[in-house]
């Protein structure tokens, strides 16, 4: 019999939580802050409230840069320094937990408090139980980091849970062996086999079942009640905000403008404007953040000229294409498209 537990990302924003873990171990390789944030429309403010909320496009912005200027495999490292506790709310839920099972079950329910930009399957079948991490839509040069990050963060809960003796019995990546393979040796401690179909963790079912020392049914009560209250803050905002950035991609190859926007969603164009701002947002900031994620993805993945991915993204004349684009991303788009060549 198999089972399955499924969350995966969609459109939707997220909070600042995670880039916690990422900005401190960036620090520590020396990385500037100002290099991290370039383009994400944030600053390091945002790292002083935990649960403020941020685009899911502003987060991958940053993880992209963090993935360019740091070192191979850093996404090992930010995985191990996102500890339960590191994990605000949702961390503490898990440690309350009675069974394994229970942990993963709960963690996918709020999977939207940490969002790992990945998508995450957790099956059992037979004797074995995995954990398959896909990308759910375009991360760029932070593929591998998020891919890393999210195995790195099920192993290290997974130690925890049992005093560091639960071990995968296989883990298998999707890309091919990179120039670190031997930390995921180190790691996981278990055969690591690359170019697989699917990037996943292989564990014995019956772990499953290992009840946790820490548990605590009236924590886990009052935290499940606060993981709950944060969710329907995340979702609160998400609504409309999410619904205005549908609305802007509804017709491929086009941006509309206000007005257009308001008529697909069937309010005046000051409604739209009074709804946005009463989200801390504007019609122009989410259209520049929807612009410049697809421009930047043109620019990573695809061969078109400057000219052509101007035309995509609503321009007429690529100098103020051109001129848009260093405002949003610190950068030229010939500049970007280079220096991600170089990082790839």
């Amino acid at each position: 019999m198999s089972k399955e537990w499924r969350r995966g990302p969609g459109d939707q924003p997220c909070f600042a939580l995670l880039l916690q873990a990422a900005h401190r171990i960036a620090l520590e390789h020396g990385i500037p802050s100002g290099e991290l944030f370039r383009g994400t429309g944030l600053d390091e403010s945002v790292l002083k409230d935990p649960y403020t909320i941020i685009g899911r496009h502003q987060a991958l912005a940053y993880y992209q840069n963090l993935a360019a200027a740091g070192p191979p495999g850093i996404g090992l490292d930010v995985g191990l320094a996102t500890t339960l506790n590191e994990r605000g709310s949702h961390g503490h839920l898990l440690l309350a937990v009675d069974t394994i099972q229970s942990a993963i079950q709960l963690a996918q329910e709020f999977y939207d408090l940490v969002y790992l930009h990945v998508d995450w399957a957790a099956r059992q079948q037979g004797n074995l139980f995995y954990h398959r991490f896909t990308e759910g839509y375009p991360l760029g040069g932070a593929r591998q980091f998020c891919m890393d990050r999210a195995l790195v963060i099920v192993q290290v809960g997974a130690e925890y849970f049992t005093a560091g003796k639960l071990k995968p019995t296989l883990l298998t990546l999707d890309g091919p062996r990179p120039s670190y393979a031997a930390r995921y040796d180190d790691l996981f401690q278990c055969p690591v086999k690359f170019s697989q179909e699917a990037t996943e963790l292989q564990y014995p079912s019956e772990a499953l079942g290992h009840r946790v020392t820490s548990h605590d049914q009236q924590v886990l009560d009052v935290m499940k009640s606060l993981c709950q209250n944060l969710l329907e803050k995340l979702h609160g905002r998400q609504d409309f905000v999410s619904e205005v950035r549908r609305a802007i991609h509804l017709k491929s190859g086009s941006f509309p403008n206000i007005d257009q926007v308001a008529e697909r969603l069937g309010c005046a164009p000051r409604t739209l404007r009074r709804r946005l701002q009463q989200e801390q947002e504007s019609f122009q900031k989410i259209l520049d953040e929807e612009r410049s994620a697809v421009a930047s993805d043109y620019l990573r993945n695809s061969t078109l000229s400057i000219q052509q991915v101007a035309e995509r993204c609503g321009f007429n004349d690529p100098q103020n294409f051109s001129q848009a684009f260093r405002r949003w991303t610190g950068r030229s788009p010939s500049e970007f498209r280079k220096n991600t060549s170089q990082d790839r």
